[in-house]
């Protein structure tokens, strides 16, 4: 049996109005450097409510949502959703479980807090998300035992949004940290996410063609009021030929 693995980037947006569902997006960004992406609409799960903060996270080829409720997996290559119940489960661990001590600054800020993997290290970007978005501290845990935590602090050439309207989902293929808005326009606008390398401290902006981006698209799935964003910028898929 071999065994490859590509990834993918992957876009989710919430449509929390009187259709409740989610639009699950993709693109295969072949082009690490590209100021544009097209996104191509791989289906929609009705009647999926998340609350703001809720999770979504990519992990060995599928794509988890967790809420209060039950939990919903899918599978971007079979385009199928399992939903597990939580009621009343319960997990056994034969390994130790420990904790991690975080900066003040990392967890302070609760549901608004940014959590996130930076080159295999559990890293945050902190930021105050009451003030335009101009600079960024970001926090490495650097030493698992020994709690080390690294700090760099960033300066933006210009303001991303209000900082708890823009939220970061981790890194790219290149590398790069990427930025984005949390939630989709009211109206009809391109979809844009910034995409920032700490190394030449240059920052990237890139569209996102397809994402919502027209009035039939809208009209056709009745899109209005708040809609949440959900971003894997590399989803991996495991792919295995015997």
């Amino acid at each position: 049996m071999s065994c490859t693995m590509r990834s993918r980037f992957m876009l989710g947006v919430l449509a929390n109005g009187v259709d409740m569902r989610f639009f699950i997006f993709s693109s295969s960004h072949e082009e690490k450097k590209s100021d544009s992406l097209v996104a191509n609409l791989d289906m929609t799960i009705p009647s999926l409510s998340l609350s703001r903060g809720s999770n979504c996270a990519s992990v060995h080829g599928l794509i988890g949502f967790t809420n209060s409720g039950p939990f919903i997996v899918y599978n971007p290559s079979t385009k199928t959703v399992t939903t597990l119940s939580c009621v009343g489960a319960r997990t056994y661990l034969d390994e130790r479980i420990s904790f991690i001590t975080a900066p003040a600054v990392v967890v302070g800020w609760e549901g608004d807090s940014i959590l996130m993997e930076y080159k295999g290290k559990l890293a945050s970007i902190a930021r105050h998300p009451y003030v335009p978005l101009r600079s960024f501290d970001l926090w490495i845990l650097e030493d698992t035992k020994g709690q080390y935590w690294s700090k760099q602090t960033f300066e933006l050439p210009y303001s991303l949004g209000q900082g708890k309207e823009v939220f970061s989902p981790g890194t790219n293929k290149a590398g790069d940290i990427v930025f984005a808005p949390r939630y989709l326009s009211n109206d009809v606008q391109p979809f844009f996410l910034f995409c920032y390398n700490v190394e030449t401290k240059c920052i990237r902006r890139v569209r996102v063609h397809g994402i919502a981006d027209s009035e039939e698209f809208r009209r056709h799935y009745g899109l209005a009021g708040e809609c949440c964003i959900y971003i894997s910028p590399e989803h991996i898929e495991s792919i295995a030929s015997i």
